[in-house]
């Protein structure tokens, strides 16, 4: 699959392709990380040289180096913050400039600016439907599957997933040498997988797709919206949604939503922004989309969950409504998650924050589980660790063989310039496995 990279021809680009992004306008809009992988795929180039031997020159005012090696990209950095309105802006501007394709804004979240905080936002890995690849037009990545709360494709109704279908490595949001629809470590074709999610799979009341298909709604709205609307104030969204609800005060919409009353109340006040995670749960208690929260439109209650209104509830009933009480459905909900994520056991937090809830309340209603879930992470740490000690003092063997056989003195520092990361030998263990090496191949 090297063909895929072949280099350039010429040393210089005077400017970069027009090359449109796909689904502007529509909730299935490509995501800027994407479009520019996209966009050095169509130059034949990996996303990091793109970035670091023209896109930074062009920045710096000195196009005539195109082509050299630039090690300082700043304050331009192949991440998945990349999305987000407060990277966004820069790579925006000067994609528009080197393209002149309009409108690459709606690609990031820009258009949402501030509206929630980064914790929990954004996934740490790229995730896909496979189903997605296989349509003629649909080999690019959506904007929709980067938020953290997505798990699900609301087109294809299946899962997404997050690992290679062939070498089972988790796949980076955008890095050095990102592919579209491929893996980036074997370049396998990521539609292949699709016999993994079966389209369907997902039953139209369960929660994810109901996750999915509200954000999906609401980056449409953010696509369709005119940036010279008024941002929205979350804050007063809240008030207003409480007091249509006749909730009195902060407290009882704690105990509504399964959190701490300071919590509430700094997010009723303003003082505090809420995850995007919380709001979505907020939004599937209330029976209310993203949207009409926004736009302070009434409930529908279509995507409303089995909640009593605030009227009909009394003290003794509206304790912890939101919190996951320990039923045979939540369980089995929670073990849901867990099966699906086999591969790469979760962290007690971000097994909370796909449930919507804080780790505390797990704990009080699920603390043989929640036990079980750290166990497996535990493990899995440990496992990890051990199997990249060993890997590490494989290639510590093999660079000290190489020195021996090249007639190089054996010693740490010589040892350190073969590794890929010399800082491993600042780890006890794998120092003393390299002063074993040294003492068995040194004399």
């Amino acid at each position: 699959m090297d063909h895929l990279l072949t280099p350039v021809q010429n040393d210089q680009i005077t400017r970069l392709y027009h090359l449109p992004a796909k689904g502007i306008r529509t909730s299935q809009v490509e995501s800027l990380s994407g479009y520019f992988a996209r966009l050095s795929r169509a130059h034949y180039l990996k996303p990091g040289d793109l970035l670091r031997r023209e896109i930074v020159w062009w920045l710096r005012g000195t196009p005539d180096r195109s082509g050299d090696w630039c090690a300082d990209t700043a304050p331009l950095f192949l991440a998945p913050e990349m999305n987000l309105p407060g990277a966004a802006p820069k790579w925006v501007e000067v994609l528009q400039m080197l393209t002149k394709v309009n409108h690459l804004s709606l690609t990031s979240f820009l258009p949402w600016g501030g509206l929630f905080p980064s914790r929990w936002f954004l996934k740490s890995h790229h995730a896909y439907c496979p189903h997605c690849y296989l349509e003629s037009e649909g080999r690019y990545e959506r904007l929709l599957w980067t938020l953290g709360p997505v798990t699900v494709c609301p087109v294809h109704r299946c899962r997404l997933l997050e690992e290679c279908p062939e070498c089972q490595k988790k796949i980076s949001v955008v890095g050095f040498r990102s592919l579209p629809a491929h893996c980036p470590h074997d370049y396998s074709f990521l539609g292949d997988a699709a016999h993994r999610a079966p389209i369907g799979s997902i039953a139209k009341s369960d929660t994810e797709l109901l996750t999915a298909q509200m954000l999906a709604e609401m980056i449409q709205h953010f696509q369709r919206r005119s940036p010279r609307a008024p941002a929205y104030d979350l804050a007063a969204c809240l008030r207003r949604l409480t007091a249509r609800q006749k909730i009195s005060d902060a407290a009882e919409f704690a105990r509504f939503l399964g959190i701490s009353r300071i919590t509430a109340w700094y997010w009723l006040r303003g003082q505090a922004r809420p995850s995007l995670p919380h709001v979505v749960n907020l939004c599937l208690r209330f029976g209310i989309s993203l949207v009409d929260l926004l736009e302070q439109k009434p409930p529908s209650r279509r995507n409303a969950a089995s909640v009593p209104e605030a009227s009909s509830r009394t003290p003794e009933s509206s304790r912890l409504k939101s919190a996951p009480t320990k039923t045979p459905l939540q369980e089995a909900k929670i073990r849901q998650i867990l099966a699906s994520l086999a591969g790469n056991p979760p962290s007690l937090a971000n097994l909370a924050s796909r449930l919507g809830v804080y780790p505390k309340l797990l704990k009080k209603h699920f603390p043989e589980l929640c036990q079980q879930v750290i166990a497996k992470r535990l493990e899995h740490h440990r496992r990890y660790r051990e199997d990249y000690q060993d890997r590490t003092i494989f290639a510590i063997r093999k660079a000290a063989r190489y020195l021996v056989a090249e007639g190089f003195p054996l010693t740490h520092k010589n040892l350190a310039t073969q590794m890929d990361k010399p800082g491993v030998f600042r780890w006890p263990n794998i120092r003393q496995a390299a002063d074993q090496i040294i003492r068995e191949l040194g004399g």
